[in-house]
């Protein structure tokens, strides 16, 4: 017998495209008898009360989730997915939609992709950062992107001490550091100077924050290293924030460790759709 997949569907419902999208994918899937189950905001929006679902149902029933939304959509269902093995697929409703892999026009060619089984999925690393304050845990949060300790609207430097696998690695001033999986790596860390790494390797990406020193510069490590990082400021407030999301202040004196989680996110992927297909079109890499 075949096993028909469920769909699991969220919808930044802020976003008048994403829910024309999810309207759309709903009808394709409806008329082919696909069970669907849409998050409980977005259900009542598009008047599928039927499919009505709260989070740990979607988490339990679907096979697959589909987000109708941008590149801050996709975290979002990250954080909220990651731990569970159900494959995430991203359309993009924003600007950039670097996460998003499928564009509107591409939306019913993807849904018949998806029915056919002319798609793969792959693993994708996040990050964990947990805060101490005098050997105490005061903050714990798992990242798909970034983890960032920056100094925000301080107008002080903060002064950094880092170390891999308890070696020492160096000490500088400047306005912070971006611990950044692959997939976060054309995300802030790009934007602060630091490579791009394709988004399926096992190694962890630290991009400093405009350092006050000529020799400190990005460092890619291996995802099976731990990071440690103790912040210092004179007078104020540091913060830490993950995904873009979390913001926790930091104190002096803090100490912050990072490392790879336990915790992994599966993405769909089609063949036409490849990383550095993506990575031209959305970054027009190679053209001037």
């Amino acid at each position: 017998m075949i096993s028909i997949p469920t769909f699991g569907v969220i919808v930044n419902t802020e976003k008048e495209q994403a829910v024309s999208l999810a309207r759309r994918f709903l009808q394709f899937m409806e008329e082919r008898s696909v069970p669907c189950l849409v998050e409980a905001g977005a259900a009542d929006l598009l008047n599928r009360p039927d499919k009505r679902a709260e989070l740990g149902e979607l988490r339990a029933e679907a096979d697959y989730a589909v987000i109708f939304g941008g590149d801050g959509t996709m975290l979002r269902t990250a954080g909220r997915f990651c731990g569970t093995d159900i494959p995430l697929l991203g359309v993009n409703a924003g600007s950039l939609g670097f996460m998003t892999v499928i564009e509107s026009e591409s939306l019913l060619d993807a849904a018949d992709d998806l029915l056919s089984g002319n798609f793969s999925t792959a693993e994708r690393m996040m990050i964990e950062a947990v805060v101490l304050r005098e050997g105490e845990e005061i903050y714990h949060c798992h990242g798909l992107n970034d983890v960032v300790i920056s100094r925000g609207d301080n107008q002080n430097l903060i002064n950094l001490d880092f170390h891999i696998d308890d070696e020492f690695i160096a000490g500088y001033q400047g306005d912070g550091i971006i611990a950044s999986t692959p997939t976060g790596s054309t995300a802030y860390s790009l934007s602060a100077g630091g490579p791009i790494i394709n988004p399926e390797l096992d190694v962890m990406l630290l991009t400093p924050i405009c350092p006050h020193n000529l020799y400190i510069r990005p460092m890619v490590i291996r995802g099976e290293e731990s990071v440690s990082v103790e912040v210092g400021i004179k007078t104020g407030y540091i913060k830490i924030s993950t995904d873009g999301r979390c913001d926790h202040t930091l104190i002096d004196g803090d100490e912050i460790l990072l490392k790879k989680s336990s915790y992994s996110v599966r993405m769909v992927n089609f063949p036409d759709r490849n990383f550095y297909r993506i990575l031209r079109e959305k970054m027009k890499l190679g053209t001037f």
